[in-house]
């Protein structure tokens, strides 16, 4: 779930049934847009929250959260 959005970058089946599984599968086929869809919406996500620069930045940001917060006055 942390990689994949239920119908915004794929499908995430609530079961492990095979015909949950066909029907994911034949719902791409009939509608190849879709699977496009999703995939260039994936790509847009890993490129936001996994490649080795974003990640880099989400702990800078952490970082300086924390910092902040050690530098503000306490009460």
């Amino acid at each position: 779930p942390e990689i994949v959005e239920d119908g915004v970058t794929g499908t995430l089946l609530r079961d492990r049934a095979p015909e949950s599984v066909a029907r994911a599968i034949l719902d791409f086929l009939v509608d190849p847009a879709v699977g496009r869809r999703f995939g260039a919406a994936g790509r847009a996500r890993y490129e936001q929250r996994f490649t080795a620069r974003a990640m880099v930045s989400q702990y800078e940001k952490l970082y300086e959260h924390y910092l902040a917060q050690k530098r503000a006055p306490q009460h």
